[in-house]
């Protein structure tokens, strides 16, 4: 057997004390990439909850008008369902109309004869629209809705590049004396 001697030289502390701080070196290492790698997820996370949370109240703001259209909806429907009252006119008074259209004092220039009712006012209109060549023509048609105490309202007045005047006015049917005979 041969002899071993100690080693009194402090190599394999040296050497130990070197892999103990290599090790620590790995692990501090290890460890603030783990740490640093958690703090993405962890902000990932936080955003993502965030995101989760403002969708969420968006979805439930949708959901609110979504809601509150189907309602507006719904009481539109109720009020159509209840309000589908026909207005019919009678014989007399178309025939009335006719007549007092015959007795316009204009040549041609009528383009829209609208009898209606307005819901609005509860009362029979006649809405003419038309277009007259001379403003003389206008000032007589003004002249015989005065003359006969009909009431009217001017709706749109203008002269166009060809000098003729165009005309909308809405007449209260309520001041129109029919002047005819019931055949009904």
């Amino acid at each position: 057997m041969e002899w071993q001697g100690v080693d009194i030289s402090g190599n394999r502390i040296a050497r130990w004390i070197n892999g103990s701080i290599r090790a620590l070196l790995w692990l501090s290492l290890s460890l603030f990439a783990s740490g640093l790698f958690c703090y993405f997820i962890y902000k990932s996370v936080s955003q993502l909850i965030i995101k989760n949370q403002q969708d969420r109240q968006i979805i439930n703001q949708q959901h609110q008008e979504l809601n509150r259209l189907e309602q507006q909806i719904n009481k539109l429907k109720n009020q159509l369902q209840g309000n589908t009252q026909i207005t019919y006119f009678s014989k007399k008074r178309i025939l009335g109309i006719i007549h007092y259209l015959q007795q316009l004092p204009i040549q041609g220039g009528l383009n829209v004869a609208q009898l209606y009712f307005d819901e609005e006012t509860n009362q029979e209109k006649l809405k003419l629209i038309g277009i007259l060549n001379t403003s003389s023509e206008f000032e007589q048609l003004e002249q015989q809705l005065k003359q006969y105490n009909y009431r009217y309202q001017l709706i749109h007045f203008q002269t166009n590049e060809q000098h003729q005047i165009n005309f909308s006015l809405v007449i209260d049917l309520r001041s129109i004396s029919l002047g005819v005979q019931d055949n009904e």
